[in-house]
């Protein structure tokens, strides 16, 4: 993976003095150059080291790259918080949109279902003793006649 921020290429803080991103410089540099080292050699690298050497060596250039991180990680930080705040939103638009159709949903199953419990209820309370009566003994054919034919002639009054 490519490092593309000079100060961890180089391994220093922020912070770091010129004399410490020097200092490092020449440390990386005697590691990854082939002319020091064969064994950690590594010439992709060396370009990274020496650009970001390039940059931060020099005072000027420095200031630049430190104004040019600060502005990008501001307008990441704002961009990360319109993101949050718009998907808050959205989240809340749907939140309230899902309840408004559950309490039209709702209101609805009340319109269509509530008559229908209120003649149920008046029907079977009506029809209390004969229900005891039914489930006293269930194989009373008189009583289940005498029932559907009450059923039957509300239905047919409906």
């Amino acid at each position: 993976m490519v490092n593309n921020n000079h100060y961890e290429t180089l391994k220093v803080s922020p912070n770091a003095s010129q004399a410490e991103i020097k200092q490092a410089y020449r440390r990386l540099v005697k590691q990854y150059h082939p002319d020091s080292n064969q064994k950690t050699a590594d010439s992709e690298q060396i370009i990274r080291i020496n650009a970001a050497y390039e940059v931060l060596g020099d005072a000027e250039n420095r200031q630049s790259y430190d104004r040019r991180i600060h502005n990008k990680l501001k307008q990441q930080s704002s961009s990360r918080q319109q993101r949050s705040t718009a998907a808050g939103q959205q989240y809340q638009t749907k939140r309230q949109t899902g309840r408004d159709i559950d309490d039209q949903i709702e209101e609805w199953l009340r319109q269509v279902y509530q008559p229908t419990s209120r003649l149920a209820y008046v029907i079977l309370y009506s029809l209390k003793t004969q229900i005891e009566k039914l489930a006293a003994d269930p194989f009373d054919d008189e009583l289940l006649e005498d029932f559907q034919d009450y059923c039957n002639c509300l239905a047919s009054s409906i």
